[in-house]
């Protein structure tokens, strides 16, 4: 219990901190005086209690405000708007490099058939060449009744990217550009397209 020879602060300290009551024994000794002895008493519970405080517990981030969430979409729908056209004709030149590459295997093979049969038909009917096989065009050749001219065609398939694209080559290495996708410009020169701006290879 508090002894009652000290005033209720003093007295309680007294009892309350072990560091309260070496320093109330040296003060008995001392012959401190009451005020004095006091005051260091609430001095130190004071370091007591500040040094026994928790530390502070770091606040949760918060989430995304609906107005920064908004913002987010509109930048990616930007980008999107942007980059998927762009993107999608990068595709599409890709297949057209498809094409004409294969329309130029096509011509190799049909000239070296010829250096071999003196005609561009073999008796079978056709083409001497093998056409391409390919999951976006399809390839078709046609030789002429005597066999000494011929044209191949690349159209690109009704499920492909490029379904609105046709070329055509023949014996002579004439390149014609048929049809281009809507949106594409189309050459007026004997030559296969290969950007939207009608650029040709």
């Amino acid at each position: 219990m508090c002894d009652k020879r000290w005033d209720w602060m003093t007295d309680c300290a007294y009892h309350l901190s072990a560091n309260s009551r070496r320093l109330s024994r040296a003060a008995w000794f001392a012959g401190m005086d009451r005020i004095e002895f006091t005051r260091r008493i609430r001095h130190q519970l004071g370091d007591n209690v500040i040094n026994r405080m928790p530390a502070r517990v770091p606040r949760a981030s918060s989430g995304f405000t609906l107005i920064e969430l908004m913002i987010v979409i509109a930048i990616v729908a930007i980008l999107a708007a942007i980059a998927v056209p762009i993107y999608r004709d990068y595709l599409i030149r890709g297949y057209l490099t498809e094409a004409q590459a294969g329309l130029a295997a096509v011509r190799t093979a049909q000239e070296q058939f010829y250096q071999d049969n003196r005609s561009y038909k073999p008796s079978t009917g056709g083409c001497g060449a093998k056409m391409p096989t390919s999951s976006v065009w399809t390839y078709t050749c046609s030789p002429s009744a005597d066999g000494q001219t011929w044209s191949a065609t690349a159209g690109g398939n009704a499920t492909s990217a490029v379904k609105d694209f046709q070329y055509t080559i023949d014996q002579a290495n004439v390149r014609t550009t048929n049809a281009v996708k809507p949106g594409w410009k189309k050459p007026t020169d004997n030559c296969w397209v290969v950007r939207k701006d009608g650029t040709c290879s």
